[in-house]
């Protein structure tokens, strides 16, 4: 019998969600089970620390299981304690139950008009239960406040006395809550010889004084004494009550109405007799002079464990400044407060504005108006000073900042400028640069100038060379009309080319746009540079132009030569003969063997003297009369200097001055390779004196 599609789909469903059902109740119980096999983690609470000595300090502790009950039955194995990140080793632990160690407790009753009638009547009755409580070396101390706080029996033992004590309390006026808060954790604190110390404060309104709740807060917090507080009715400040517990380690508690007083009262008895009291050996710790500290214990019982941390204050006097922090700008005037904690009475407050008195404080609150208009823009250091039994404390520098702070501006201002005269002194530099690698353009020679020649050289006809480094004037415009030239390499990579030369330069190089492109590591010494040299025809004299260069040992080249029909150079490996006309002529027969000197490479041709043999002398030597003539020329001034002779008085003998470059000439240099090169403008060299 066949099945029903859709009954089939349905059932196919219905078996899913069954097993999804049966999967989540496994997950479920297998969870609860987990969870109930986990240790339930213990409520621990610091209720006070006593400093002094820190080989032997005290913690008292209270360590409550998951429904709020004391654990008993701890060891000192039991407990590790931190003061500010040290460990501190336990040395002693002993329990509230132990008479050797005593309770000294303060009962601060509020009296104002807020407590009268039943109120005050069971709060009477509540207090005298908590002092019959009491152990015989424990003491009691009774504290009432309304219009004041005023110490009503001060700590004693004899719980007759205290009983007293409290039947006398009637309700009537204001309340002073804050400052009897404050005064009741110091009244506390003042016993030195016990670890266990407390508040047990009792708050029927809301403080009706002009106090602020700030020095009593960061007493409990400081001081090491716990404060358990309870609030009664609908008027009480239990925004404060709540932060006064939570900072002392104490306990806050709501009453239901006042027939609940002898109850609470009860309970806390017992949950101050199982304290454990903690000594400590913290002598290794590094603890900066009047500031609290941070001190945190971890308890644990079989499997389970607990911590709680807070702030306390090791030694007897502690003083911080409050309302005011290191960095702030104050551009208003600001109250500022120390909060000062001591056992003894305090003398007084001094508050100090770089190192002098500002002001002075007797009576609490300890406060001071810092105004910053009594005071010039920048920065000030704030500190307070404590003195109280003979001893003093200091707070710790606090730096503020009053008005615009100027200095980052100096500086700033101060970085631009010298950012600038950086920028202007590597300007300089590079201008100096540029013109000590080109040199000063030569001025025009006057018609009596005559150029210093320098030696003949080896070789065939003469190579006169320039001493300076400038370049010369440009050549007259008669040159330009002069024949064409060849110029034939007879060695080297490039032997048996040759190359027509005219009246516009050319240049020879390893560039792409030289006429003469030569190989780029022909130059033993180096590499050839792109545009090497510049070379034309002037009359019957070839014109060669070393371009000048700059490179990391300064300026190079700039040196000219003056070739004449079948003289011989060489640049690198290659060596170039210079021949006129526009055929092929050949070499001379008479000429030496000897390779050409390399022109460009050796600084030392310059100052070398000619030595020619006797063959080639009378040839390449100019005649007697001529020879008189070049040594009795005087030497002639510096061509690149302003000259100060008389420009119309010409020198015998003086060829006629040089013309300007034609424009086309102008036009090829300015297409000339320059990547790495400074240079002068390819003039041609002056023109040499004339024969007679």
């Amino acid at each position: 019998m066949l099945q029903n599609p859709t009954i089939r789909h349905r059932t196919s469903w219905l078996r899913a969600v069954l097993v999804a059902l049966f999967v989540l109740a496994f997950t479920i119980a297998g969870s609860r089970d987990l969870l109930a096999q986990q240790p339930a983690p213990l409520t621990v609470k610091i209720n006070g620390f006593t400093g002094g000595d820190l080989s032997h300090a005290q913690a008292v502790v209270t360590v409550l299981d998951n429904a709020g009950h004391p654990v008993s039955g701890l060891t000192k194995d039991s407990f590790h304690a931190r003061l500010n990140d040290a460990d501190a080793a336990t040395i002693g632990l002993s329990q509230g139950v132990d008479s050797s160690v005593p309770l000294t407790v303060v009962l601060a009753i509020d009296v104002s008009a807020g407590m009268a009638g039943p109120a005050i009547e069971q709060a009477k009755i509540a207090a005298r239960g908590f002092v019959d409580g009491l152990g015989p070396q424990d003491s009691v101390a009774v504290f009432a406040f309304n219009d004041t706080a005023k110490l009503v029996q001060p700590f004693t033992q004899d719980h007759a006395a205290a009983h007293n004590a409290i039947d006398f309390l009637g309700a009537t006026g204001g309340s002073q809550l804050y400052q009897a808060t404050l005064q009741s954790i110091l009244q506390a604190s003042a016993s030195a010889d016990t670890g266990r110390r407390a508040v047990v404060l009792l708050s029927g309104s809301t403080d009706t004084s002009a106090a602020t709740p700030d020095q009593a807060l960061f007493a409990a917090q400081a001081l090491g004494v716990p404060i358990f507080d309870i609030a009664l009715g609908t008027s009480v400040d239990n925004e404060y009550l709540r932060k006064l517990a939570d900072v002392s380690g104490g306990q806050f508690t709501q009453a239901s109405g006042p027939e609940a007083l002898v109850p609470l009262y009860q309970n806390l008895g017992e949950l101050l007799r199982d304290q454990y009291v903690l000594t400590l050996d913290a002598s290794a710790v590094q603890l900066g002079k009047a500031q609290p500290a941070t001190l945190s214990i971890t308890a644990t019982a079989g499997d389970s464990s607990g911590s709680d941390q807070r702030v306390v204050c090791p030694q007897r006097l502690c003083v911080t400044l409050d309302n005011i922090a290191a960095g702030d700008k104050v551009d208003a005037a600001r109250i500022v407060t120390a909060n000062v904690v001591a056992t003894d009475p305090v003398t007084s407050v001094t508050f100090l504005v770089d190192g002098q008195v500002a002001s002075t404080a007797t009576a609490s609150p300890y406060q001071f108006t810092f105004d910053p208009k009594q005071y010039s823009n920048g920065r000030h250091v704030l500190a307070a000073e404590l003195a109280s039994g003979g001893a003093t404390a200091r707070t710790d520098d606090v730096q503020v900042q009053l008005g615009a702070a100027k200095s980052g501006s100096k500086l700033i201002a101060m970085g631009t400028l010298g950012a600038l005269g950086l920028v202007a002194v590597l300007l300089i530099l590079y201008v100096l640069l540029r013109r000590r690698g080109r040199g000063e353009r030569p001025k025009p020679v006057a018609p009596s100038d005559t150029p210093k020649v320098g030696p003949i050289l080896k070789g065939r006809g003469r190579l006169r060379l320039l001493e300076h480094d400038e370049g010369p004037a440009a050549p007259a415009a008669a040159a330009l009309a002069a024949p064409v030239g060849q110029l034939h390499v007879t060695s080297g990579p490039m032997a048996g080319q040759s190359f027509a030369i005219g009246s516009t330069p050319v240049s020879i190089g390893s560039g792409h746009r030289c006429t003469i492109r030569l190989p780029r590591d022909l130059d033993e010494g180096g590499e050839i540079a792109p545009e090497f040299a510049r070379i034309w025809v002037r009359g019957d004299q070839l014109m060669v132009h070393e371009l000048r260069r700059l490179t990391v040992a300064g300026p190079v080249g700039g040196r000219w030569e003056m070739l004449e029909n079948g003289d011989t150079f060489s640049i690198g490996s290659c060596a170039f003969r210079f021949e006129l006309g526009t055929g092929d002529n050949k070499a001379d027969e008479t000429k030496p063997a000897e390779p050409p000197p390399d022109i460009f490479r050796s600084k030392e041709l310059s100052d070398a003297s000619p030595a020619a043999p006797a063959s080639v002398e009378a040839a390449a030597l100019p005649t007697p009369a001529q020879s008189v003539h070049e040594q009795a020329v005087e030497p002639p001034p510096d061509i690149f200097r302003k000259k100060e002779a008389n420009p119309d008085a010409a020198a015998p003998g003086a060829s006629p001055a040089p013309t300007p470059l034609p424009s086309a000439q102008k036009q090829d240099l300015a297409n000339g390779e320059g990547s790495e090169a400074e240079e002068s403008a390819p003039d041609s060299p002056p023109q040499a004196a004339a024969a007679p």
